[in-house]
């Protein structure tokens, strides 16, 4: 069970507990008390100097295992029925990790845009540190990927691919591409692992699956630029 980071500080005579953040919102690090630094901290007030009114309080922390900075700010006002105390809420800003956007292989956008649009959720899930959601997003986005390329070259069996469980395709499909057949096999674990109470290859993580994801796509992206250079060659010959 997580422990609550917290940090009491004095506003006008009055103590105040903040909860500090829990997780680097930028390399998911989880924060312990002896690794959380605060490099900065304060408070600003509104145009008349009354803190008790409009008050934001700030908070300037250091991540030990990136090194990135993150702030949080916090308001602080007056309590209604009793003007000498102070109410404090959740943080108003927390910043977010600053990620880049995904490139892909040629031409998988075009084979499986679902691929493109789920993994993209999926990083996006993952980079906000939701990591118990983002296995599952990446699992899916592996279905549609396969899928849509075993429908490409075999557009005859459409129905029997979309229909059967991933395992079985792969399994069904892809005698052509035995080394492919391997990272989606190893990626269908993983994915299908992420799901289970109890895991299987706990020795295996995300980020092993997303390597083998990215192999994935670039063996496919492979043999359809292979197909391009095919369709060339016999054009100009």
């Amino acid at each position: 069970m997580s422990t609550k980071l917290e940090k009491q500080i004095t506003v006008l005579n009055q103590k105040i507990t903040l909860s500090l953040p829990r997780r680097c919102s930028f390399c998911s690090a989880i924060f312990q008390k002896d690794n959380l630094n605060i490099l900065a901290e304060g408070y600003t007030s509104n145009s008349g100097g009354s803190i008790a009114e409009h008050g934001y309080y700030f908070l300037l922390v250091k991540c030990s295992f990136c090194e990135s900075l993150i702030t949080d700010i916090f308001s602080i006002t007056s309590n209604k029925s009793n003007r000498d105390r102070l109410n404090t809420f959740a943080p108003r800003y927390r910043q977010l990790k600053r990620h880049k956007a995904i490139s892909y292989e040629p031409h998988i956008a075009e084979l499986s845009p679902k691929f493109v649009s789920i993994y993209d959720q999926a990083f996006d899930a993952e980079s906000k540190g939701l990591d118990e959601l983002s296995g599952m997003g990446y699992r899916k986005a592996l279905e549609f990927l396969i899928k849509d390329f075993l429908i490409h070259k075999y557009p005859d069996k459409k129905a029997d691919i979309e229909r059967n469980v991933l395992g079985k395709v792969i399994g069904d499909y892809f005698g052509e591409f035995p080394r492919l057949q391997k990272l989606a096999k190893a990626a269908n674990w993983i994915g299908t692992d992420a799901t289970h109470f109890v895991p299987k290859y706990a020795d295996q993580d995300i980020q092993a699956m997303k390597n083998y994801i990215y192999a994935a796509q670039t063996f496919i992206s492979g043999d359809l630029m292979a197909d391009d250079a095919e369709s060339f060659i016999k054009t100009n010959s």
